[in-house]
């Protein structure tokens, strides 16, 4: 018997487990059949569906393994931002709740380092999303925290995040 897409999607959602898992089980099985007659490792045949090379081979250009790498790159790069620009801001709100002018101060400039590391975040992503859109692809939307990585409102350095 055959289940349809839609059937399959709703197993996964019942059994709360990501689809991949239904059809390549890595924690049960060591090889699975890809096509009738060809088994092969389970962990080969996700890669191979997800349209993944071998690590230890290059990624030809143009593929859709390339593609993938872009877009796991993207998702890297923006929760590197999401990071460093959350991390300047709960070092900014220590630094305003010191009581100790001293400390304060020293503070602030740690502030300083960390805002700095988080526009420099935050212009590097704006520059991917840039090649992707060049390429022809479509980054998936910014969290609000992020918006301003999309356009031309980056502060340049020393100016205030």
């Amino acid at each position: 018997s055959s289940v349809d897409l839609g059937e399959f999607l709703v197993l996964a959602k019942v059994y709360d487990v990501p689809p991949v898992t239904l059809m390549f089980p890595l924690d049960t099985e060591a090889a699975v059949e890809v096509l009738p007659g060809q088994e092969v490792p389970t962990w080969d045949a996700l890669a191979w569906f997800t349209g993944e090379t071998r690590l230890d081979q290059p990624t030809p250009q143009g593929s859709s393994r390339e593609v993938l790498d872009l877009f796991r790159a993207h998702s890297d790069a923006v929760a590197t931002a999401l990071t460093s620009a959350r991390m300047a801001k709960e070092r900014r709100r220590k630094a305003t709740l010191a009581t100790d002018a001293g400390r304060r101060d020293a503070l602030l400039e740690t502030v300083a380092s960390y805002e700095e590391l988080a526009r420099e975040d935050r212009r590097e992503l704006h520059t991917f999303r840039d090649r992707m859109r060049e390429r022809g692809l479509v980054p998936a939307p910014l969290p609000g925290e992020l918006g301003d990585a999309d356009g031309s409102a980056i502060p340049a350095d020393g100016d205030d995040a």
